[in-house]
């Protein structure tokens, strides 16, 4: 591959920088160099070399020095003038380097295509399902792209079938048991609010006692220890901050301890998102606690007498490889309730059930 260039090297470098040391530590034969025209010589730990500004006379004489001491064969520019200096340069053979990524401008079109495709399967999946996202194109592209930077296993099919639901809802609290970081949160959280369906609340403990779950394989359970849960908790703040718009908030107990608390005009406080006033009656309820039988049947039966009419329930992993907690509580569930239930789909692995 050939050595490296970062230039000019700023802030949004590093995740490269990161990526590079770590390929390089597999070949051996990469190392990785960072220059620029401005008056600093250290950025991330590492030093940085300075060279001309493009405008400069002498800017191609010492870049090709340059070049050549240091045996560069890639060059990453993360500035759009820079980028296309030097791809100009390389493309009449003034420099003997390619262009590592293309152009930052180029990039975000393609970020931006993706970002079309995704939303208009989306769209393809709640036209499947006979519901409506209850957006405009644009600010269901924008909900799309802001859930797609945090971590979950949501898939685009639970997204969209979680936004048409909230589009769909009854008034009443949306209620989710288990967060973890704010994937699926941030929507329910966005789409009560925009939908004027009624305030969010999260219930998690966020802590491993609860987290284990003991029906499943002793190395599934084993991989749910040692992890930062506090870490967990305030990345799931950070999630939730620029979707809630004063009618979101968490409680961080485990559910059945919520379930204790849960009645009408019950006031939840944090430092974080202030306090939050719930109805005691639930619109949607989104079931992603522990995958264990008895917990998955407790939430089940016990969240499920706070619906409201024509409310929804949905169960995580209702199709999980790591065991069937939730796919034996769930067909109990919907045995016992058949003639309530207005709806039943499964969406990914989860199984969506709207009552009467």
């Amino acid at each position: 591959m050939g050595n490296l260039l970062i230039f000019p090297v700023t802030d949004d470098c590093e995740f490269l920088l990161v990526n590079e040391k770590g390929q390089g530590s597999n070949d051996g034969d990469c190392a990785t160099f960072l220059a620029t025209s401005e008056k600093f010589s250290e950025k991330f730990g590492q030093a940085v070399d300075r060279l001309p500004f493009i405008h400069e006379d002498d800017f191609l004489t010492e870049l090709q020095k340059y070049l050549h001491k240091n045996k560069i064969k890639r060059v990453f520019s993360p500035v759009l003038a820079v980028h296309r200096f030097l791809e100009r340069a390389s493309a009449d053979m003034l420099i003997d380097v390619k262009m590592a990524t293309e152009s930052p401008l180029d990039q975000q079109a393609t970020r931006y295509k993706n970002l079309i495709r995704k939303s208009i399967k989306v769209r393809q999946v709640l036209d499947g399902l006979g519901l409506d996202a209850g957006l405009a194109p644009m600010e269901l592209a924008a909900l799309i792209q802001y859930v797609s930077g945090i971590y979950g296993e949501s898939s685009l099919e639970k997204i969209g079938a979680l936004i048409g639901v909230c589009a769909s809802g009854v008034k009443g609290d949306v209620l989710e048991i288990g967060s973890l970081v704010g994937k699926s949160a941030s929507v329910l959280s966005y789409m009560s609010a925009r939908m004027s369906v009624g305030n969010f609340l999260s219930i998690d403990p966020w802590n491993e006692t609860a987290a284990v779950q003991k029906d499943s394989p002793e190395l599934v359970q084993d991989l749910s220890r040692g992890l930062d849960y506090d870490m967990l908790h305030s990345l799931f703040i950070v999630n939730l901050m620029l979707t809630n718009r004063g009618h979101s908030n968490y409680f961080r107990r485990t559910s059945e301890e919520a379930f204790l608390c849960y009645k009408p005009s019950w006031e939840v406080s944090s430092l974080e998102l202030g306090k939050t006033t719930y109805t005691g009656q639930a619109s949607i309820i989104h079931i992603d606690g522990n995958h264990d039988y008895e917990h998955v049947r407790f939430d089940i039966e016990n969240w499920g007498g706070k619906l409201a009419p024509g409310g929804w329930i949905i169960i995580d992993d209702y199709l999980w490889s790591h065991g069937c907690g939730p796919k034996v509580a769930g067909d109990e569930y919907l045995r016992a309730n058949l003639e309530s239930i207005e709806m039943a789909f499964v969406a990914d692995k989860s199984l969506f059930l709207r009552f009467r």
